[in-house]
């Protein structure tokens, strides 16, 4: 019999990270990096995953859902190194425990840094990574190495598992992160190999912010008894738990009954309407990005942020943008699925670093992505779908934080961004112009504090929520008078339009399931009913086919 519970039924919110029955050293590194008490998917789940249920946890961006399946595979891994001694004379010679799958590249990076911040104080843990884009050659001699736990793309692990050069006999500890899209169409094959490669007697953790009621039920049958533990705020905490195939069909029955109810409780969200010149030439799409980049240029030299990522439907426009606002005082860089794996992983440690202020990217990095500095969001391009704006704005207003969201708009794509409000049942409001500084200074990082007393952020996550940067340490901006990160920078937005161009040669491409993580299945605007599935509505009302042109860096 499925049963739901309020948030305060399995552990009382005073909880902090050393009253769970942790290891020594786990509770030694999540001190470092200054964990002291657990945001609400963290409390909720982290105490079922260690009990050795399967789980399915679905919370908004930025709540901690790394640290959960983190915590559970380090605190796994070293019960089963310590009851084998896998150990001959100081060399490691186990074979994987844990298998850790996520859609991209980046995220299975930054998964293996966070695992990497939890083991700190075990040096004999060994945490492999295995994506594609790098050697697989290598990845063949570490594995034969030995190694405890394995992080990878579903592709990769795939072609591993194939090969017999990743043992699975031993991987008793599944997690999938972002799982609503590793069951895409473009990973469900690879994923199933996967999984019936694995012994069937296993615990399996899967996470993400978003679910459709068909996602959720095809992970669930992933599993044994799953448990459900959702976090819409900090106040509203439910956990079901599934112990037959009838609980099951009557939890998607029910949830298919219901429109999706999912928050971004510290983002401000805008939309903002270009206005384009009157031309009867078939050059409209190219006059309307023109005019978004000079709208894109003028909001970033008007507002106070520190870093802003900017999100683009397609990678020419994304690696284009990214090489002209570079080039006119703007430090930025982009990341696309057409870029080679170095040059991302280039990208995004420069981001982290805070070498460029400005990341461009497709759908790629709109997942799991954690840069807490990251205050401003820009979406150049209307996303495609409902569940894939949650996720770029979820970039912003994380661990606690405050942010700001803007999308750029003409005028035909105002009723798509209305039909994004209706579903999600939130509120986005037109930019007013000039934007008043209440607005960008709503989304300046706030110091929360880490001492024992310090007040918890409204959003229930506690200031030591942790930084994914490689550090362990939060940002603190309070009592500072150094404003460098936070001052302006000035951009001449009439140079990006200095090359007017009369070509308006076009050329029709595929939609790339590698350029945009959210592969989603081309349908039409449905008006906007609030129970279709989040998956298959195209705010843009277009088929997802994209325009991209053939000079378009001629056009910054």
């Amino acid at each position: 019999m499925a049963t739901s519970t309020s948030d305060t039924a399995l552990v009382a919110r005073t909880t902090m990270f050393r009253d769970l029955p942790l290891h020594a050293d786990v509770g030694h590194a999540l001190t470092t990096m200054l964990f002291r008490r657990p945001s609400p998917i963290q409390l909720h789940a982290l105490p079922v995953a260690m009990f050795g249920n399967d789980v399915i946890g679905q919370a908004k961006s930025g709540t901690g859902k790394t640290a959960v399946f983190g915590v559970a595979a380090i605190e796994y891994t070293i019960r089963q190194v310590e009851q084998q001694n896998q150990k001959i004379e100081g060399h490691v010679v186990g074979i994987p425990l844990a298998l850790i799958l996520a859609p991209t590249r980046e995220i299975a990076v930054q998964i293996e840094s966070v695992l990497r911040q939890l083991a700190q104080f075990r040096p004999d843990i060994v945490i492999r990574t295995c994506i594609g884009g790098l050697s697989v050659a290598q990845d063949q001699i570490y594995l034969a190495a030995g190694c405890h736990i394995v992080v990878g793309t579903p592709g990769r692990v795939k072609a591993l598992v194939d090969q017999h050069s990743l043992p699975c006999s031993a991987i008793r500890l599944l997690v999938l992160d972002e799982v609503d899209k590793l069951m895409a169409r473009d990973f469900e094959k690879d994923l199933q190999y996967i999984a019936d490669a694995l012994p069937e007697r296993r615990q399996t953790l899967a996470f993400s912010a978003t679910f459709t009621p068909d996602q959720l039920f095809a992970v669930a049958q992933l599993m044994r008894t799953p448990q459900i533990v959702r976090v819409r705020r900090p106040d509203d905490v439910t956990t079901e738990f599934i112990s037959s195939a009838e609980d099951l069909e009557n939890w998607k029955k029910r949830e298919q009954s219901n429109s999706p109810e999912l928050w971004l409780p510290h983002v401000r969200q805008f939309y903002s309407v270009v206005d384009i010149p009157s031309r009867k030439a078939a050059g409209d799409d190219i006059l309307n990005m023109k005019a978004k980049v000079v709208k894109l240029t003028a909001l970033l030299s008007e507002i106070v942020f520190m870093q802003c990522m900017v999100f683009c439907n397609g990678k020419f426009r994304a690696e284009a943008l990214a090489t002209a606002l570079a080039a006119h005082g703007w430090p930025a860089a982009s990341i696309t699925g057409s870029q080679p794996q170095a040059t991302r992983l280039e990208a995004m440690e420069g981001f982290r670093a805070s070498r460029s202020r400005v990341l461009v990217s497709t759908d790629l990095t709109a997942r799991g992505i954690d840069v807490d500095k990251v205050n401003v969001v820009v979406n150049l391009d209307l996303p495609r779908d409902p569940a894939t704006y949650l996720h770029r704005v979820g970039r912003t207003g994380r661990f606690g934080g405050k942010g700001l969201a803007v999308t750029l708009l003409s005028r035909k794509e105002v009723q798509g961004v209305h039909l994004l409000a209706r579903v999600f049942g939130m509120k986005i409001n037109e930019l007013p112009s000039p934007v008043p500084p209440e607005i960008y200074t709503y989304a300046a990082p706030e110091d929360t504090g880490d001492g024992e007393n310090a007040e918890e952020p409204s959003d229930g996550v506690a200031a030591e929520s942790f930084s994914v940067e490689g550090t362990g340490e939060l940002c603190n901006y309070e009592g500072s008078d150094d404003k460098a990160g936070l001052v302006t920078c000035s951009a001449a937005a009439e140079i990006l339009l200095a090359k007017e161009t009369e070509d308006t040669d076009t050329t029709i491409i595929r939609h790339n399931c590698e350029d945009v993580v959210e592969n989603s299945t081309s349908c039409a605007a449905k008006g906007g009913t609030g129970a279709e599935p989040l998956s298959r509505m195209n705010l843009s009302g277009y088929d997802l086919e994209e325009k991209s042109y053939k000079r378009w860096a001629d056009f910054l």
